[in-house]
């Protein structure tokens, strides 16, 4: 693809080569001739304007396009680094579950009634299990996760439902809706488990919403209210990578 200034001076040549034969040149007196050297000069000053004009031009795409570039390649870094900082956590939890309950036997007590409604630990396993490695099905998650907290409002994984709620709109880059499961967790179920992972992913939201201050005081705060949270390794990288003198990766 010829570039616009070569165009332009091919051009050029081919105008001052053709413009006038030189047995019209010669019937001209000197006042003419100056004219039309005046005119051509002009002529040559405005195509020289106009390749200066689309030379800038050219120079400005150049340097939006790299902009976007690097745009584009920042955000896939930190989508990648949601998906696995979200994937760690999900096999965290796979490598150690909670211990069964023993059943409670009840003597002369009938065999349990098959139901084609799943139960409520169906419903939220069935939610939980769109957010794994192999589906990744978050906007699913999402709905999934929703009508499990609208149905069982008083059930005891409805806390783990806002959580995992959460993750799944942190994933897909809606901080505020992130930010309010969360902090549903964290106001709501004071004494819950996960609400060190909440602190957590809250600062993990400040900081995608480069609010650095409000991030490292909550993972100030895990370090000094829950050294034992199994967050607590993540938290010190996080707040190590956030001194004003590390270096950016």
């Amino acid at each position: 693809m010829k570039k616009p200034w070569a165009t332009l001076f091919g051009s050029l040549g081919l105008w001052l080569a053709c413009s006038m034969p030189n047995a019209m040149a010669n019937t001209l007196d000197t006042e003419q001739r100056l004219q039309l050297l005046e005119r051509r000069a002009q002529q040559i000053t405005q195509l020289t304007l106009q390749l200066a004009a689309l030379q800038r031009n050219q120079d400005q795409l150049h340097g939006q396009i790299e902009l976007l570039l690097h745009q584009l390649t920042q955000s896939e870094r930190k989508q990648r680094d949601r998906y696995q900082d979200l994937e760690q956590r999900l096999t965290d939890l796979v490598k150690k579950p909670a211990p069964p309950k023993p059943p409670i036997i009840l003597p002369n007590a009938p065999p349990p009634q098959s139901s084609a409604a799943p139960s409520a630990e169906q419903a939220y396993a069935a939610a939980w299990a769109l957010l794994s490695q192999k589906q990744r099905k978050y906007p699913e998650a999402i709905t999934a996760l929703q009508a499990f907290i609208q149905q069982y409002p008083e059930h005891g994984l409805v806390v783990n439902a806002h959580y995992w709620l959460g993750e799944a709109h942190f994933v897909l880059q809606n901080n505020p809706a992130a930010l309010a499961a969360f902090t549903q967790v964290v106001k709501r179920y004071p004494d819950s488990a996960k609400v060190p992972d909440a602190l957590y992913m809250i600062a993990r939201v400040y900081q995608a919403q480069q609010d650095t201050a409000n991030a490292r005081t909550l993972w100030q705060r895990l370090l000094r209210d829950y050294p034992e949270s199994r967050v607590i390794t993540q938290a010190k990288k996080r707040l190590a990578e956030t001194e004003p003198d590390a270096k950016p990766k």
